[in-house]
């Protein structure tokens, strides 16, 4: 189960449909309500209790459109942005993923563990502003 606090329209969570099991999907309304007893919570129509995080793969980093290179003793993911130059890395050492970003092109400053897609979508949009999108999806809008 996912936190409604974590959770942005646009992030790709899993959701567990009554008769149709677990989809990958899109976040598009999210709703926290009182009933008169309790707050309740749902996203996309959907109890919070039934929403969960998609664990962050490496099919995930390369729909968004980072590029794999290794170093060393771990894998680096670099996703660069056009405007300011900059560039971050997701590396995955230990099992784990986590993200930094670059200055002189050493890699430094680990900002935080990521685990899930919308941790990933989040802390992106944080550091750059922008929407992390599906590298197929920004390619069919232009």
């Amino acid at each position: 189960m996912v936190k409604v606090s974590e959770v942005r329209i646009g992030n790709f969570l899993l959701f567990d449909f009554p008769n149709r099991g677990k989809v990958q999907y899109r976040s598009e309304r999210i709703n926290n309500d009182f009933d008169g007893f309790r707050a309740t919570a749902t996203i996309n129509d959907v109890q919070i209790e039934k929403v969960y995080g998609i664990p962050l793969t490496d099919s995930w980093l390369t729909k968004f459109g980072f590029e794999k290179i290794d170093r060393h003793f771990q894998h680096n993911w670099i996703i660069r942005l056009n405007k300011t130059g900059e560039h971050y890395s997701i590396q995955f050492s230990e099992e784990k993923f986590w993200l930094s970003n670059s200055e002189y092109d050493a890699w430094c400053y680990v900002i935080r563990d990521v685990e899930y897609v919308h941790e990933l979508q989040n802390l992106y949009y944080d550091l750059t502003g922008e929407e992390l999108v599906i590298k197929a999806l920004k390619d069919e809008a232009q």
